[in-house]
């Protein structure tokens, strides 16, 4: 978008910056000024499909057990919190800018996100709740931002707790060997057990 920029190293910039399936859509169209408004065509036609991507953005939200196990592993972690934030946070942020109005989803959103807690998550977010209204997106994002630095900090000190409380005697983590009958070396099976007639 920048005008003084030369088109041929727009083009340049434009191919650096692509990868996997988008990299190989321009990848045989040759690399001349004249063919960087042909590349720019072939991948708003093929990437600019205005309903697909918002269709694609709210099944992001309606699929958030798939990127936050918390339910399922019945422990919410800081990885779990910090993937559905940003899962919600983006998805959000990218309906916004292709102007989906989203003022209204607050229950929705709410429900997507607390249907994926803990117990114990569930409770702190419903002590935080002081009246009968409704709360809005804005005030559960900052409700996990808030979990997920304490989560964080837990999860860095746990290590040290597990170490002091799970320690084990030196002999209690021996493997002994199981004892085995004099082989011979030379036949190579079990010696057999003569026993001496009494005369």
């Amino acid at each position: 978008s920048n005008d003084k920029l030369p088109v041929i190293l727009k083009f340049h910039y434009l191919r650096s910056s692509l990868v996997g399936k988008a990299s190989a859509l321009i990848r045989n169209i040759e690399f001349t000024e004249q063919n960087y408004k042909v590349a720019l065509q072939v991948l708003i036609d093929k990437y600019e499909n205005k309903r697909l991507i918002i269709q694609n953005l709210v099944a992001n939200l309606f699929d958030l057990g798939t990127t936050c196990s918390c339910r399922k592993k019945e422990k919410t972690t800081a990885k779990g919190i910090e993937s559905m934030f940003n899962k919600i946070n983006q998805s959000l942020q990218s309906l916004d800018a292709l102007k989906v109005d989203t003022k209204s989803w607050d229950p929705i959103i709410l429900h997507l996100i607390t249907a994926n807690f803990d117990s114990l998550t569930l409770a702190d977010w419903e002590n935080t709740q002081s009246s009968k209204e409704v709360a809005n997106k804005e005030e559960i994002l900052e409700f996990l931002q808030k979990r997920l630095r304490v989560l964080e900090s837990l999860e860095r000190h746990q290590p040290l707790n597990a170490e002091k409380h799970n320690t084990v005697p030196f002999h209690e983590k021996r493997v002994f060997p199981q004892k085995r009958k004099p082989t011979n070396p030379i036949l190579g099976f079990m010696q057999p057990n003569f026993k001496k007639n009494k005369i």
